[in-house]
């Protein structure tokens, strides 16, 4: 028999399958049980008059179902996770590479190029500074 701590677990995802498999079942009966195991079984058999096993296997039938279901989105999940995962190491990887290379061809410009470097590096923070002075006077 299906527990009752099984069926509160479960009941969100369960509760439109039990009103499928039992359609005599009304949204406002659902809500009464509200998993409540016993108060659900009760209703079932008054509203369809099936035996109380019946429908006991039915619902174990239904919770190993949804569990089943809750399993296969988990680790379908975590592929996913994985697969993102490795695709985001790769792209980190490819970017370390491409910053270690621009690093070793700056470096290599500066060495051969000291004074023009300079300029360039002088000529680049003045306009910087230009441009963030103009964005953040007074208005």
């Amino acid at each position: 028999m299906v527990s009752q701590q099984v069926l509160n677990g479960h009941w969100d995802e369960i509760k439109g399958r039990i009103q499928e498999t039992f359609g005599q079942l009304t949204d406002d009966d659902l809500a009464y049980a509200k998993g409540n195991v016993t108060q659900l079984i009760g209703l079932i058999e008054r509203k369809t008059g099936m035996a109380k096993q019946q429908i006991e296997e039915q619902l174990d039938k239904l919770v190993d179902e949804g569990q089943s279901m809750l399993q296969k989105g988990a680790a379908a999940v975590q592929g996913f996770a994985d697969q993102a995962g490795v695709r985001a190491q790769e792209a980190w990887e490819q970017a370390e590479s491409g910053l270690r290379q621009g690093y070793r061809q700056a470096e290599s410009v500066v060495q051969s190029r000291p004074a023009e470097s300079l300029a360039v590096a002088f000529g680049s923070g003045l306009i910087a500074g230009v441009i963030i002075g103009l964005l953040t006077r007074p208005r």
